[in-house]
């Protein structure tokens, strides 16, 4: 045991020790001849009295364990100290601490991964007698701090307190990638005054945010401001993006070439030539028919190697009623009662239907006249009838002058090449782009948007907004305009490797950390707890 509390502090002696309900009590006390003012630092050997601290330490053996140290009151004999007396210290325990240390530490460790609640009810489980309280107060009294001067690279951001509502502001060591601080605003003025503290600041990345670029203007007009590649792109592709959907439906109608002699060509990928796919009923009919069969090609090949019906059930797991009614040569898988049709409500009424979908009418137009007539069945019966006749009058209608294409397929033409664009016909596409030009004008903008950031080609830049100008989309105009004010991030952005990368990881685990915590804390518990979580594991790398 002695050796156990010197592993805790080199000058503690041991006395004994017992158990009180169910709690291991350990008695020592400190072996120092002398004991030194915490006031002035001066050593003393005169003692005034002593007295006992009752502290916890890490359990044994699943059971609470108590330190109880019989401390020193010392004479002060410096004259010049205001104190006269001054109590013992340990370098294992705080001032009035109640817990030992390494104790403190561990509850940190197990708060840092979970809520505070569930956290004291893990530690109660293991022994160590806490609540929630105290965990939420070691968390705020266990602020790490970082030095300011060494930082001169940052990552900022944003993020959510309350989505819809309020937001915070991320920074990030772009040097360390580790989380530097939380802000619980992302206005101006709030921004500027943090970003104050870092005196050798030197670059930020950051989003396209015009709060942010500002506040960091206010902070150091010094600071080079690079906006990140990543929005950048996207802003384009989703301006894009709604124009692409503007111009088009969901499904596009590419008028069919013809071939030498007049006649429409022999090009294949048409969406009405497409095989018709089988509807859920079908599929399911097929899968348990197959099912069936095998089961009684099986009992029937058993029958045929000798084996008698009570073997057959033990071998199958069938019923005998089912084994017997197998084993009938005129049995028949298929269910007799698949594909016949019942008598329906809307059968006198067919002819009706058809002839107005001809038509054109629409479905309420349609529900309204057969009711005048007399049906009394359900509208949802109409709306399916209507529709699948509908799909089968375009089919016989032959329609072989127009080729269907996707929308999506056009839309996913803005992120990826053509190749790993799956189901995209490369005949379809050149004469999507003859019919429509402007979504080559598109395609071309992004691409060249692309090589100036990825290209390290920031000087194309002007030149890439004046080809911008000129498609004349107010989507594009306004994109452009948005990039115009804030030329300079945008230029740095194509010439140097920073970016926001790190920031958007961060949120992520910021988000992570929310939901451990279930809403119940405040901004300060949150920021200090992923301000904790960095600083722990830099110790670990250490």
């Amino acid at each position: 045991m002695q050796e156990l509390l010197t592993l805790l502090d080199e000058n503690l002696v041991y006395d004994g020790h017992e158990m009180i309900d169910g709690n291991f009590v350990i008695r020592a006390h400190s072996g120092s001849p002398v004991c030194k003012c915490r006031y002035c630092g001066r050593e003393s050997s005169s003692v005034h009295s002593l007295y006992q601290r009752s502290v916890q330490d890490l359990p044994i053996q699943g059971h609470t364990t108590t330190l109880v140290i019989t401390a020193r009151k010392m004479f002060c004999k410096n004259p010049k100290c205001k104190h006269k007396t001054f109590s013992e210290t340990f370098s294992f325990m705080e001032k009035n601490a109640k817990k030992t240390n390494r104790l403190k530490d561990q509850i940190i460790n197990v708060a840092l991964e979970t809520s505070s609640i569930a956290a004291a009810d893990t530690l109660k489980r293991e022994a160590i007698q806490t609540s929630k309280s105290t965990v939420c107060l070691l968390l705020k009294k266990s602020l790490p701090v970082w030095i300011t001067d060494q930082i001169t690279e940052l990552c900022v951001d944003d993020f959510a307190l309350r989505k819809g509502s309020t937001y915070g502001t991320i920074l990030i060591d772009s040097k360390s990638h580790r989380v530097i601080d939380l802000i619980p605003s992302r206005e101006r003025k709030d921004v500027a005054k943090k970003l104050a503290e870092y005196p050798n600041l030197k670059v930020v990345s950051r989003d396209g945010s015009p709060a942010y670029a500002a506040a960091i203007s206010t902070a150091n007009p010094e600071i080079l401001q690079i906006s990140d590649r990543f929005h950048l792109l996207k802003g384009l592709t989703e301006a894009c993006r709604y124009i692409l959907q503007g111009l088009f439906k969901a499904k596009i109608a590419i008028q069919k070439p013809e071939g030498p002699a007049g006649k429409p060509s022999e090009y294949n990928s048409s969406y009405w030539e497409k095989e018709t796919k089988k509807d859920a009923p079908e599929r399911t009919h097929e899968k348990n028919l197959a099912r069936k069969t095998e089961a009684v090609e099986e009992i029937r090949r058993l029958s045929a190697e000798g084996l008698g019906i009570s073997e057959i059930m033990r071998e199958t797991g069938k019923s005998y009623a089912t084994v017997k009614k197998y084993l009938q040569k005129e049995y028949n898988p298929e269910n007799a009662g698949y594909g016949r049709k019942q008598p329906s409500k809307l059968k006198p009424y067919e002819a009706r239907i058809k002839e107005m979908l001809k038509r054109k009418c629409t479905f309420k137009e349609i529900e309204r006249a057969i009711r005048e007539e007399g049906y009394d069945g359900a509208a949802s019966t109409i709306r399916m009838y209507a529709t699948r006749e509908r799909r089968l009058i375009k089919q016989a209608s032959g329609n072989r002058e127009m080729d269907i294409m996707e929308r999506r397929w056009v839309v996913k033409l803005l992120y990826k090449p053509m190749e790993k664009v799956e189901g995209l016909d490369k005949g379809l596409l050149e004469r999507l782009l003859e019919e429509y030009p402007i979504v080559q004008d598109i395609y071309d903008l992004v691409g060249s948007f692309r090589e100036i950031l990825f290209s390290k080609k920031g000087e194309d830049l002007d030149a890439w907004l004046e080809e911008a100008d000129r498609l004349g989309l107010d989507e594009i105009k306004s994109f452009a305009n948005g990039l115009r004010r804030d030329l300079e991030a945008v230029k740095n952005a194509a010439s140097h490797d920073y970016n926001n990368g790190l920031a958007e990881g961060s949120v992520n685990k910021l988000k992570l950390v929310k939901r451990k915590m279930y809403g119940r804390c405040s901004f300060e518990t949150l920021r200090k707890k992923m301000l904790l979580q960095e600083y722990y594991k830099i110790s670990q790398q250490t």
